[in-house]
Parts: structure tokens; C-alpha cells; sequence
């Protein structure tokens, strides 16, 4: 029986969702999008690859939320950097700089060969 770390099951399985998540985008940034697979992403999170099929259907699914989770992360840091400003020219100044530090650092590694939808798995259901 896995070890629960969580006041609820919910609150686990979030924990578990946010460690994948994590795992993911450390991936994609350092090894790029190839490499982020539910194999690669399970054994940076401690999960076993079956379990990161309980949260994400497919590679595919993996870096589709990661992608939003990088615009949510982005626009959060612009919100707060817009929000501390002090009149126009520091907005100005908070949309382009502080905003764009927080991103997350593009993959120099080689380029991911390109997947198109006729090469991407279908999604499982279930």
C-alpha cells in the first residue's frame, strides 16, 4: 500500500499530480520534449510509470498541461509584477523584465524531433 502523505486522498493524489508536473517541466527545460515521456516523468517523481498513467493519458497529455501550467506560472508572475508597479513606465518595465525572468529557462540541449498529429498515440480512455 502506498504511503499517503496528505491529510486526505485528495490532497495526496494533488501532491502526487504537482510532483509529476514538476518532474515534467524539469524534463522538457533540461532534456526537451522528447524525452518527456510517462516513463521518464514517473522516475523523476518516485511513481511508478503505471501511476502516472492515473493522473495523464499519454506524453501528449503530459505536455499539454504543462504548457498551461507555464502560461498560469507566467501570468501570475506579470499579475504581481504589474501589480507592484508603480505607474506607467514601471508597468511598462514590469511586463517585459520581471516577467520574462521568471520563465522557465529554454532547453539548449538539440532540437526534439517534431511529432505530428498523425504521430501522436491516440488517448486512452478509461
Amino acid at each position: 500500500m502506498p504511503k499517503i502523505n496528505a491529510s486526505t486522498i485528495a490532497g495526496h493524489r494533488a501532491q502526487q499530480r504537482e510532483a509529476l508536473i514538476g518532474a515534467a517541466i524539469d524534463i522538457l527545460v533540461n532534456e526537451g520534449a522528447a524525452a518527456v515521456t510517462p516513463a521518464t516523468v514517473g522516475t523523476r517523481a518516485g511513481l511508478a510509470r503505471s501511476s502516472v498513467y492515473q493522473y495523464f493519458d499519454s506524453s501528449a497529455a503530459l505536455l499539454a498541461t504543462i504548457t498551461e501550467e507555464a502560461f498560469r506560472r507566467s501570468n501570475e508572475a506579470l499579475n504581481r509584477a504589474m501589480a507592484a508597479a508603480n505607474g506607467p513606465v514601471e508597468r511598462v518595465e514590469a511586463s517585459s523584465g520581471k516577467a520574462s525572468a521568471s520563465a522557465p529557462k529554454a532547453h539548449t540541449g538539440p532540437p526534439s524531433p517534431i511529432r505530428t498529429p498523425a504521430s501522436i498515440p491516440p488517448a486512452r480512455n478509461g
